[in-house]
């Protein structure tokens, strides 16, 4: 399946393009810095330019069978529209070009009650809301994936709990490994369960499993 990817450099993304080209993805990734691209197999395209960039992204989708927006503001929590500018492009692009199938990492606080997200992560989690709204109008097969703390030293399991539409019941676990995060991403292209849906992923993880563990940055 050929799939593009934006983000990829990412703590999530990194992770999640090891696993698709692990997975027998062809992978094409928008970067606007290759240098930070993972260590070992290299993606079959890289193209390199932002992604609010109509020409860049257009170049990037052509061809494409699905894709990922991964996109984040790394420690960056202020007020910014440049996640919510850069899916608005890509979006268009991939309804230009015909690419049925997008799947996007957002926040578990879009499932919570606004007065619940913790005040300095407010101006980020509506900048994901402006994301979510544009992804939901999309004439597109969208899933978004909402999880909780990332956490990059947990290991890849593939076995997670899934809750489409809210944040886990009672004793839900607050967290999800990179890597499962990305498995479930790469699942979501190949299958048609969630589509149209958001979906909180999370798992309990034993006190070993956080030692050796796959992780990104």
């Amino acid at each position: 399946m050929k799939i593009v990817i934006f983000g990829a450099t990412g703590r999530t993304g990194r992770v999640t393009l090891q696993l698709a080209l692990e997975q027998g993805f062809e992978v094409t990734a928008l970067v606007r810095d290759p240098s930070r691209l993972p260590p070992g197999p290299s993606p079959a395209r890289v193209v390199v330019g932002d992604a609010r960039d109509p020409r860049a992204v257009g170049e990037a989708v052509r061809g494409q069978e699905g894709a990922l927006i991964l996109l984040g503001t790394g420690n960056d929590l202020g007020p910014t529209t440049v996640m919510s500018d850069a899916t608005r492009t890509i979006v268009e692009a991939l309804v230009e070009h015909g690419v049925p199938k997008v799947v996007a990492c957002l926040s578990a606080f879009l499932l919570w009650e606004p007065q619940r997200v913790p005040e300095r992560l407010r101006a980020v989690t509506e900048e994901h809301r402006r994301m979510e709204r544009i992804l939901r109008a999309a004439p597109l097969r969208w899933v978004l994936a909402m999880p909780p703390h990332i956490a990059t030293e947990l290991p890849l399991t593939g076995d997670y709990a899934l809750s489409p539409g809210s944040a886990g019941g009672p004793g839900a676990s607050r967290r999800i490994s990179a890597p499962d995060l990305g498995h479930f991403l790469l699942r979501c292209l190949r299958q048609s369960d969630f589509d149209r849906q958001s979906v909180y992923l999370s798992r309990h993880y034993e006190p070993a499993e956080g030692t050796g563990g796959p992780g990104g940055s």
